[in-house]
């Protein structure tokens, strides 16, 4: 209503200036085109044609704008109608991949990333349903593609990159994307554990290691910092072994084992050096100190062994017997009579089994007898008793378990013997079978 109003006083004053200039401007003027052409027009007409010729300029540049706004309106719509159904599409993509209908998430997904290539959301979730196929190479493309037509870093997309890298085997490109994606959000625990786990498929122990560190001063939440603790010694541990001098590797092992005495591959491993290194003393005061903190098989077994290779297993008893008091622990006890055998104190250990085969465990599944019997058999067999030696062997090895074997406090992984590290990823938990097992309190 307005617009006609305004079109109509327009034409008003325009009418009159017409008029007014034809009253004023009735006489007639000569216009020269070439020689011989004139035209002769009144005055009031020249100047209308000029007014004209500004106006119908003004009015085309008007008449193109307002074209282009409405082709400008039109793209829009049919974009945001595109994009409403692209939306829909991710929309329904992602309830199907949530429902587990995988494979027609993956239809959806595609139409929905075809129709709207720049969806951070719609491409993440279409390699998501790769990922649920197993198909790391789509998955990994997908959002390699979206990373490159994207300006700046993105968290979520650099975490998913770096995942996938190591899934398809290359750490390198995964160390690339998590450091990246440290360094934009670098008070993020799990990124700073994700970028240690890739510098450690490197075999780079030692800035995995200080990126496990960075992780643990970050980490709030008290189950994940016990993970992420073990973590960050493990990786310290590999470090040290990974040293090449043998100087810079007691270093960094005494400092680990001054951090964290709990934590037994990095004892274990000190000891060992030492004794390579001719300071048995040194070895001993860590097996004593690491059998004060908690009884383990391995420990039992790697003090025999210091003494006795060094002609002297007597040295090992007092420890021995230390570790059997304050506890009734089947372990000390079967590791005590191993250690009077090794010390020709063959009475006091067959004393050591005759209690033991009167002492059934509280723990009615775990049974010492093959561990008894291998003991008997090897008491036997240096007090020359060859059949009765031969006998226990063979009940031995065919007990319900191989005598002193271990297995992983816990996965309950069986192992032969010991080893730093447990297939199921944990650190210094393998055990003698026996090595929790309680004897029950003798009847009076």
């Amino acid at each position: 209503m307005l617009r006609a109003i305004g079109v109509a006083l327009f034409i008003a004053v325009v009418g009159s200036a017409v008029g007014w200039l034809f009253y004023w401007n009735g006489q007639e003027t000569t216009l020269h085109l070439a020689d011989g052409h004139d035209l002769v027009f009144p005055m009031a007409l020249h100047i209308l044609g000029a007014i004209a010729l500004g106006a119908s300029v003004v009015l085309a540049g008007l008449s193109v704008r307002s074209l282009r706004q409405a082709f400008r309106r039109a793209g829009d719509k049919r974009r945001q109608r595109r994009h409403l159904a692209a939306d829909q599409l991710r929309d329904e993509g992602t309830q199907r991949l949530w429902s587990g209908d995988v494979r027609g998430a993956n239809k959806v997904l595609s139409q929905a990333v075809r129709r709207r290539p720049d969806d951070l959301q719609a491409n993440l979730a279409l390699a998501r349903s790769h990922e649920e196929r197993e198909e790391w190479p789509a998955a990994l493309e997908i959002l390699e593609s979206i990373r490159a037509s994207h300006q700046g870093s993105e968290i979520r997309l650099l975490s998913r990159i770096g995942r996938l890298s190591l899934r398809t085997g290359n750490s390198g490109a995964a160390i690339a994307a998590f450091q990246e994606a440290v360094q934009e959000q670098p008070d993020s625990p799990r990124l700073l554990a994700e970028f240690a786990d890739a510098l450690a498929r490197e075999a780079k122990y030692t800035e995995a290691a200080t990126a496990a560190g960075q992780c643990l001063a970050k980490e709030r939440e008290p189950t994940r910092q016990a993970v992420v603790r073990a973590l960050w010694l493990s990786l310290r541990y590999r470090a040290a072994l990974d040293e090449p001098e043998t100087a810079a590797a007691l270093l960094s092992l005494r400092k680990l084992t001054k951090d964290a005495p709990e934590f037994l591959p990095p004892v274990l491993e000190l000891a060992r050096l030492l004794k390579e290194a001719g300071d048995r003393r040194g070895a001993d005061r860590l097996y004593r100190a690491a059998l004060k903190r908690e009884v383990r098989g391995v420990v039992l077994e790697r003090l025999i062994v210091l003494h006795t290779s060094n002609g002297e297993p007597e040295k090992a008893l007092p420890a021995l017997r230390a570790a059997t008091r304050g506890n009734r622990l089947a372990a000390p006890r079967l590791a005590l009579a191993r250690g009077l055998l090794a010390a020709e104190d063959y009475d006091a250990m067959g004393s050591e089994l005759e209690e033991l085969s009167l002492t059934a465990t509280i723990d009615t599944e775990t049974h010492l007898s093959p561990e008894r019997d291998l003991l008997a058999g090897e008491l036997a067999s240096a007090r020359e008793l060859d059949r009765e030696a031969a006998t226990l062997f063979r009940r031995a090895a065919e007990g319900t378990h191989r005598p002193f074997s271990y297995e992983c406090r816990v996965c309950e992984r069986p192992a032969d013997g010991w080893a730093d590290s447990c297939p199921c990823g944990v650190w210094g938990e393998l055990e003698w079978r026996v090595g929790r097992s309680e004897l029950a309190e003798q009847p009076k």
